[in-house]
């Protein structure tokens, strides 16, 4: 019915339309009847208001819900009102402030973290190549002075070594020395055969430096002269391992590579 602010009173849908049960019906009549009763009551005691035309909350929600066959309990939590009619309660909304500083925070700490873990990767790296190269100079001397049918060369220490250092090349640069602090190619090894405690120059007359069944050869270049062993003489293996960092500050403070060296003597038993 028209009003005199100009505005119509929403009609009231049946009970039973708005999908509540039949248990429920007599308090949500009782309940909308008290909130009808009570806007009433207050504009008859002259009490202020909101300027302009009102709707009743309850009746026009309940109206609206009621025009899409929709039941009252599937109001929005966020739109849900008080039991003491104080008006719509709304949930509060979540502050985004918290997900962008930690964003922030993560993007100040990733550098220092991704260094830290790529740092102990190639220290890792760095361990377990070091530990390798000792297996492998063991293994390449133990093939350099064992006895058989067949006496041992300089080939026969090379796969030796190549089987214990895989995925890592090996060359002989110069077989019997002399073992130089020229550097390996990136992450590349070499291998030499000599007497112990190799000098860092050509030996054109050297000790006995290399295994028995290679053959007497004279200097060549850069290279010494090859002398096969006998009578229980000992030999020494080294290598030589060119490591490259793969962390840019550490591989700055190393000079982009650690040079990693290690060696066995053993006596031959021929």
């Amino acid at each position: 019915m028209p009003r005199r602010h100009g505005w119509q009173q929403l009609s009231q849908p049946a009970v039973r339309e708005l999908g509540i049960s039949a248990d429920g019906q007599s308090g949500l009549a009782i309940y909308l009847l008290r909130q009808h009763c009570r806007g009433r009551l207050h504009s008859a005691a002259g009490e202020p208001g909101r300027p302009g035309p009102q709707r009743h909350h309850p009746l026009h929600v309940l109206a609206a819900y009621a025009a899409r066959r929709r039941p009252v309990r599937d109001l929005s939590p966020g739109q849900q009102r008080a039991h003491d009619g104080a008006g719509i309660v709304r949930a509060r909304p979540r502050p985004d402030g918290q997900s962008s500083q930690a964003l922030i925070e993560f993007a100040l700490i990733s550098p220092v973290l991704l260094l830290l873990v790529f740092g102990i990767i190639d220290i890792g790296r760095a361990v377990f190549y070091y530990d390798t190269l000792n297996h492998a100079a063991r293994e390449g001397a133990r093939a350099a002075v064992g006895a058989s049918s067949q006496l041992p060369t300089n080939q026969t220490v090379l796969n030796a070594v190549t089987q214990q250092l895989v995925g890592a090349p090996v060359s002989e640069p110069c077989p019997q020395g002399p073992v130089t602090s020229v550097v390996p190619p990136s992450n590349t090894a070499w291998l030499f055969v000599t007497e112990p405690n190799p000098p860092d120059v050509v030996e054109s007359n050297p000790p006995m430096n290399a295994p028995g069944g290679e053959y007497a050869a004279s200097a060549t270049g850069s290279c010494s002269a090859v002398n096969p062993a006998t009578g229980n003489a000992s030999l020494q293996v080294t290598l030589r391992f060119n490591l490259v960092l793969i962390t840019p500050i550490v591989s700055q403070a190393t000079a982009n590579r650690i040079l990693l060296t290690a060696a066995a003597i053993f006596r031959t038993e021929y």
